[in-house]
């Protein structure tokens, strides 16, 4: 099976990028804001992988992200 389709294993790697990022924001506090939306392992498997919902910009949506407070560069250093 092709790695993209492999969902658990999409599953697996969303909740320890999730678990760095966390760790991490306690030197970096602008990676607070940078959220990986936890897996719902009650409706994923093999075939499917159910996300939970986050309201937000998009990582790659500078232009959206001045709204929200977002200056850029690297905050909180």
């Amino acid at each position: 099976m092709p790695l993209e389709f492999d969902f658990e294993r999409e599953a697996r790697c969303a909740a320890a990028v999730r678990a760095s990022l966390e760790r991490a924001a306690g030197s970096y506090p602008a990676l607070r804001r940078v959220v990986v939306p936890r897996v719902v392992p009650s409706h994923s498997g093999r075939r499917v992988l159910t996300l939970e919902y986050l309201d937000g910009v998009p990582l790659l949506d500078v232009a959206g992200m001045e709204p929200v407070g977002w200056e850029g560069g690297v905050e909180g250093r």
